[in-house]
């Protein structure tokens, strides 16, 4: 007994579907992709926010040092990345309508 041929993943949808199937099936990897990004990345903004952190990418270098710099530099890192979780939040939002979509 024989085992049978493998076929590639691409042409096997290609065979059975048409070739439409090929680009619609990669299109939908793709927006899975970016979405589970997304979902990790506001994830991760929320814990930063939830215990007071500001990550490393959003902190800014102030030319000087102050107390009363030092607070306006934090309450600015805090501003961040409550705007970065809106960010997050709306393409999450926009991932989610182009899945429905297809």
């Amino acid at each position: 007994m024989q085992n049978p041929p493998k076929i590639n993943f691409n042409r096997y949808l290609k065979e059975r579907y048409g070739p439409f199937s090929i680009s619609s099936f990669r299109k939908l990897e793709e927006l899975y992709k970016k979405l589970s990004h997304t979902e990790n990345s506001l994830t991760f903004m929320c814990r930063c926010r939830d215990n007071r952190l500001i990550p490393k990418f959003l902190r800014i270098r102030l030319p000087f040092r102050s107390n009363g710099s030092e607070k306006i530099k934090n309450r600015f890192g805090y501003a961040l990345v409550r705007e970065r979780i809106n960010f997050l939040r709306y393409n999450k939002r926009l991932g989610v309508k182009a899945l429905k979509g297809l």
